[in-house]
């Protein structure tokens, strides 16, 4: 390396929870230190370390009524090595989000607020199209708005697939709900208790109908669910273990940098 400097590497978004993503596994082989969101997995290049976020950024309002359905969406051909949707089974997925919207109560579907990523159009699936020729009423997140600013004016996160919106929503404590298949979007076996925690008390589902009579339950007032004993410390053990946050972000770095240099 140059002047015998080190390779330092911050986790970027949810990498500590797949069971295998080639992004994650190439940077643990090349870093000297390898800074995670909260996660060691007895890794000794790993520092249990924070996400960028301050969880302050965001506050909860009950007045709101949206509903932010967060989707994703990749390529028809597979451009990368992780265990998640690939090719065809991206068929299966839009499914599921349609099976989803099909099994939420008339009276509270008009408040639905669809994310998806803007590029999505090139990648051909037409979950989009699909949606508005069902559901014509039901309204898209524009282009330039940050998913943060959508956090913000939402009532319920339902997030669709195992990645970074789960777990930026559980850090900022907005009540919500994730469903995906558990066979396509696979987990890594050191955070299977910790999932299962979170299906134990309604947050995950594998089920899009049982997600969406769960959304149905809730809606009305969630902090009820949200604020229970067992759904509290479900998401606090979470966090604690891969989504840690942090008031002073950047001298936590600085301090925990200086001393891996210094040694």
């Amino acid at each position: 390396y140059f002047n015998n400097s080190k390779i330092c590497i911050i986790e970027h978004g949810n990498f500590g929870t797949y069971e295998y993503v080639y992004d994650r596994d190439h940077q643990l082989k090349i870093s000297d230190i390898y800074l995670s969101w909260g996660w060691k997995f007895n890794n000794p290049n790993v520092i249990p370390f924070t996400s960028p976020h301050n969880k302050n950024e965001y506050n909860y309002n009950l007045k709101n009524k949206n509903i932010l359905l967060v989707t994703v969406m990749k390529s028809r051909y597979s451009a990368g090595l992780y265990s998640g949707a690939h090719s065809s089974q991206w068929n299966d997925y839009v499914d599921d989000q349609l099976n989803f919207l099909s099994n939420i109560n008339n009276n509270i579907i008009n408040n639905m607020l669809i994310r998806e990523k803007h590029e999505i159009a090139t990648y051909a699936w037409n979950l989009k199209e699909l949606i508005e020729n069902r559901y014509p009423f039901i309204k898209f997140s524009k282009k330039n708005t940050s998913l943060l600013d959508e956090y913000k004016r939402s009532k319920i996160i339902v997030v669709t697939y195992n990645g970074t919106a789960l777990i930026e929503t559980m850090m900022f404590n907005i009540p919500t709900i994730i469903f995906y298949n558990f066979k396509v979007w696979r987990i890594n076996p050191e955070v299977k208790k910790k999932y299962r925690l979170l299906k134990d008390v309604g947050i995950l589902f594998d089920d899009p109908k049982q997600a969406a009579d769960h959304l149905n339950s809730i809606y009305d007032n969630p902090l009820n669910w949200w604020n229970s004993k067992d759904v509290k410390n479900a998401r606090e053990y979470f966090c604690k273990n891969l989504c840690n946050t942090t008031n002073k972000y950047v001298n936590d770095f600085v301090n925990i940098v200086s001393k891996v240099t210094n040694n």
